[in-house]
């Protein structure tokens, strides 16, 4: 890393960076119990597991009973720690700010002038270290400490340029945008500190709900691209070829029942399509389902283990639950498609609408089965144990 230019955090020592700093350390506390309640409860499943291979169920009694004290004990001092920061964060807002004054037109023009020479500045030293990032990315130690660096950046500019600004006084009107802009900015921190603070809480219930949000976001990306793409191959002899595969028994009328059944010619009664109805549907989860992959791994699950065995599992998951996906289908695609396109007579917007519905029973049925899949493919492993 000798290579790599540290950038640490300026110190402007303004009261609104030391409350800042103060609340950044709020959450970093919050965060490092969530993570030692974790890390004391999977060490009493092993423990646990142990006890029970020896069936001693009085040191099982024991272990519970022991792991509830040390939690009373890490949530006690928690709140401690806590507490003396939101003293010390009170007792600084509590002090009188300084007075401020309106700038004469070239003490104007001079803080302009330094604010553009910060950002220029920052946006040089940002575009060295977004070189160093393309060449380093091998290395994800460096990688790290790069992404850090252009952190850092970022925040000593902001700081900068506020540490110019306070004791500025503006006029009326830029005031008020300004006061604006601040308010965005709190109304974000505050939602931020509160995600924070769920999160340490119930980190469980806080994955599940960054996976139901992306997960939503991958179903709306697939509703979106689906008739893009049918509509492309629609216009292909694609259309009047038959795909009939996977037979797993017969129909009511005794006819052969298939997973995937998209006989040639357009929809009727939510049959047809051919290969093109195929390939739509394939084309769109697939899309989907790759951009599923990072996203739920990097974000989500912030996953460190080796990415080639977990695309694998995957893949074998993704695989099987298209071919479950599948076979279900005979319960409700051809109902709803003759409900929409026929019952009703919605003709080509019901086929539309059924597009639609049955993508999201697709979606519906890959988000239940997927996510305890994604509790076991995407590992958070001890840096000495990545692959």
């Amino acid at each position: 890393m000798s290579q790599i230019k540290i950038i640490e955090k300026k110190d402007f020592n303004t009261n609104f960076q030391k409350i800042e700093q103060l609340e950044e350390k709020q959450n970093l506390i919050r965060l490092e119990r969530a993570e030692k309640k974790e890390e004391l409860k999977l060490k009493l499943k092993e423990e646990i597991k142990e006890a029970k291979e020896q069936n001693d169920q009085n040191k099982i009694f024991l272990l519970k009973e022991d792991h509830k004290k040390v939690l009373a004990t890490l949530n006690e001092q928690t709140k401690e720690t806590l507490l003396q920061l939101k003293e010390e964060i009170k007792e600084i807002k509590a002090q009188p700010k300084p007075e401020k004054k309106l700038e004469t037109l070239e003490e104007i023009n001079t803080r302009v002038k330094t604010i553009n020479n910060i950002k220029t500045l920052a946006e040089e030293e940002i575009a060295k270290q977004k070189a160093l990032l393309k060449v380093n990315r091998s290395d994800d130690e460096l990688v790290k400490q790069i992404k850090q660096n252009i952190k850092n950046i970022r925040y000593n500019k902001r700081r900068e340029i506020r540490a110019l600004e306070e004791n500025v006084l503006f006029p009326p009107i830029y005031a008020f945008f300004r006061a604006i802009k601040s308010g965005f900015f709190r109304v974000l921190n505050w939602f931020k500190k509160i995600w924070i603070m769920f999160k340490s809480n119930y980190p469980n219930i806080a994955q599940f709900f960054v996976f139901f949000m992306l997960s939503n976001g991958v179903t709306v990306l697939q509703l979106l691209l689906m008739p893009i793409i049918k509509s492309l191959l629609n216009n292909t002899d694609l259309v009047n070829v038959s795909f009939q595969f996977g037979q797993v028994g017969k129909n009511f009328d005794g006819s052969k029942y298939y997973m995937f059944d998209y006989a040639a010619g357009v929809i009727v009664d939510g049959k047809g399509g051919g290969l093109a109805y195929f390939l739509s549907v394939q084309i769109t989860l697939a899309i989907a389902q790759v951009i599923n992959f990072f996203s739920q791994r990097n974000i989500t699950f912030k996953s460190n283990s080796n990415p080639w065995i977990a695309a694998m599992w995957y893949l074998i998951a993704y695989v099987a639950i298209t071919l479950i996906a599948a076979a279900a289908q005979g319960l409700y695609k051809a109902p709803i498609y003759n409900l929409l396109m026929n019952t009703w007579n919605m003709g080509a917007t019901g086929e539309l609408f059924a597009d639609f519905i049955t993508m999201i029973i697709n979606s519906a049925i890959s988000f239940w089965v997927f996510f305890p899949i994604f509790k076991v493919i995407f590992k958070q492993v001890p840096e000495t144990e990545v692959v």
